[in-house]
């Protein structure tokens, strides 16, 4: 005759220890996103201050029906491959249109939009002049879009 009370101890404890497998996996699928994710930032805060540029020259023409500006940027810091650089005009209200320079730019090089960015408009318009320029490096990393918030370069020397 089978021990009836032996063969159930034996299932308890089996069904003890599959729980405790289940549940340390679910444990170190949530830890190791966790650790994933904060490398990831990691690595792009790092990408981030190593790079810098600067906005060298911005001519904005303000007439009637054309309203563009030209704005060239210049790297003067980083060696990690730039997805481009996202440049924002801004009038004095806030309004703001953006145009994006893709690529990389090599140290101490220069780069300007191939036309003016045009912000008189439609699509772009905003109104009045435009009283600062914005430019933010980001990176294009495993197909995603990462901008550097932390060195956007910003003047205020226009017109």
């Amino acid at each position: 005759m089978v021990n009836k009370k032996g063969m159930s101890e034996i299932v308890t404890t089996l069904i003890m220890v599959l729980l405790g497998i289940v549940i340390v996996g679910v444990i170190w699928a949530v830890v190791n996103g966790f650790v994933k994710n904060s490398t990831s930032q990691v690595e792009l805060s790092q990408k981030c201050s190593n790079s810098e540029l600067e906005v060298t020259y911005v001519d904005c023409n303000d007439a009637v029906g054309v309203k563009t500006c030209v704005v060239t940027v210049k790297r003067v810091k980083g060696t990690d491959t730039l997805g481009g650089v996202k440049i924002s005009l801004k009038n004095s209200v806030g309004q703001a249109v953006t145009s994006d320079l893709s690529g990389d730019i090599a140290i101490a090089s220069t780069k300007t939009p191939a036309s003016p960015i045009a912000y008189g408009a439609a699509p772009n318009a905003i109104n009045g002049p435009i009283t600062e320029v914005e430019a933010m490096i980001y990176f294009n990393d495993a197909g995603t879009t990462q901008y550097c918030t932390s060195n956007t370069v910003k003047t205020n020397s226009i017109l």
